[in-house]
């Protein structure tokens, strides 16, 4: 018998252990800049808090995500808040993580992805979560507030049966360099399609969904967050809480019991922020969007910070309330965290 077998196994349960429960959290949120090559009518962005303080430079974003990996991060998302792509040193910073082997994730409107980038991505087994409001390029900029998008024919099979679509060129490119969905979420490269609930695309939310469902690729439905943008525009965007759930209780139909599981899963993580977000000024933020902060990262370490906000009422609060529904302008876990009454 191989006396060394019985501690090979307790050091194997220690990792599985510690891969599974001894986290402080698994997510850690970035924004790297505010800047984007959109002008989205429904985008939160512009109403952040002001500005305040220099930029973090590249070396105090890594120290950032060498703390986040010391509590336990498994991934790190870029953007949510302007185009990361967009940005020279996010590409430094996704290799960083990639090294520390940890899972880059990154939230993109998709105009920066070519063969090249999509290439850079696949090497860095990154998750992609790209803007697909519609099939239909007339909506996709109509939304998008420009005419940004160019939109490329896709062939593929389903069911035996071909199929052409119209899909932006970013999404081309990923897809025809193998992003697709994967189940070992950790350890192959993916892409996510992420596409904002209106009055403009929800006459054509059931091609975007049949296209989900024949590409095996996830979909992430977003009800659109209170922001003076969407004051604007509230007639032409904002739906009815019927609405809401008439688009759900479709993408349900098409799409099985397994949607509905990750779009409550996807809704309560971006609806009450129960991981670190940290700004392109070091601060710790409370909620995406948020004007409150918990402190900077240039003063007090990521452990201080995020155990300061895990002792604030609105986040408990939220752990207590888990949200269920599907118009965040009528969330009182929403309005709750950002501070409204």
């Amino acid at each position: 018998m191989n006396i060394t077998l019985p501690f090979r196994f307790i050091i194997y349960a220690k990792k599985v252990y510690s891969f599974f429960v001894r986290r402080d959290f698994d997510f850690l949120m970035l924004y790297t800049n505010r800047d984007c090559t959109l002008d989205c009518l429904y985008c939160y962005g512009k109403d952040q808090y002001s500005t305040q303080g220099d930029i973090l430079s590249l070396d105090e974003y890594y120290s950032v995500i060498d703390q986040a990996k010391s509590l336990g991060a498994r991934s790190i998302l870029f953007g949510r808040v302007g185009e990361p792509l967009g940005n020279k040193n996010v590409l430094k910073l996704i290799e960083y993580v990639f090294k520390k082997r940890m899972k880059p994730v990154i939230c993109t409107n998709g105009l920066f992805i070519n063969k090249e980038m999509a290439q850079f991505l696949y090497g860095c087994n990154a998750a992609v979560i790209i803007k697909v409001d519609s099939l239909s390029p007339e909506i996709q900029n109509k939304l998008a507030g420009k005419q940004a998008y160019i939109y490329r024919k896709y062939k593929y099979k389903y069911k035996g049966v071909n199929h052409v679509d119209m899909i932006p060129e970013g999404l081309y490119c990923l897809l025809k360099k193998g992003f697709g969905r994967n189940l070992l979420w950790p350890y192959k490269p993916s892409v996510i399609l992420h596409a904002v609930l209106s009055k403009i695309n929800k006459p054509f939310f059931e091609e975007l969904l049949l296209f989900s469902r024949a590409n095996k690729l996830k979909i992430i439905l977003q009800p659109l967050r209170y922001c003076s943008s969407i004051e604007k525009n509230k007639d032409q965007l904002l739906l009815s809480s019927q609405d809401y759930e008439d688009i759900n209780s479709l993408a349900n139909n098409i799409l099985g019991k397994e949607f509905e599981l990750f779009q409550q899963s996807q809704q309560y993580f971006f609806c009450i922020g129960r991981r670190p977000i940290i700004d392109e000024y070091g601060q710790l933020l409370c909620f995406l969007p948020s004007r409150k902060v918990v402190g900077n990262i240039r003063k007090e370490s990521l452990s201080t910070l995020w155990h300061r906000r895990t002792m604030m009422d609105d986040y408990n609060f939220a752990l207590q309330n888990r949200c269920t529904c599907h118009n965040l302008n009528e969330c009182p876990l929403a309005y709750k965290a950002m501070g409204i009454s």
